[in-house]
């Protein structure tokens, strides 16, 4: 950049309220360091720490009244069910 287009650079960048920030970190450089440190990464981006089941609880019970004098009630309890 020339001179000038730095200083005005500069200057709009003061007036959005940028800041310099510090000097960025290398590249990886690509060694088995580097490759243990991405998969530990890796590892813990991809662990699962919970969140929402897949199958919550139900907790809400709907009691519903049979109609009387249709013997329904009689039938359904002296019917025999599964043990």
């Amino acid at each position: 950049m020339r001179q000038d287009e730095q200083d005005l650079a500069e200057r709009l960048g003061q007036s959005l309220g940028a800041s310099r920030g510090g000097p960025l970190p290398g590249p990886p450089s690509g060694g088995p360091l580097d490759l243990m440190q991405l998969r530990a990464e890796m590892a813990l981006r991809l662990k699962s720490l919970g969140g929402r089941p897949a199958d919550p609880p139900q907790t809400d019970v709907a009691v519903q009244t049979l109609p009387a004098g249709t013997g329904l009630p009689a039938r359904l309890s002296s019917h025999s069910r599964p043990s």
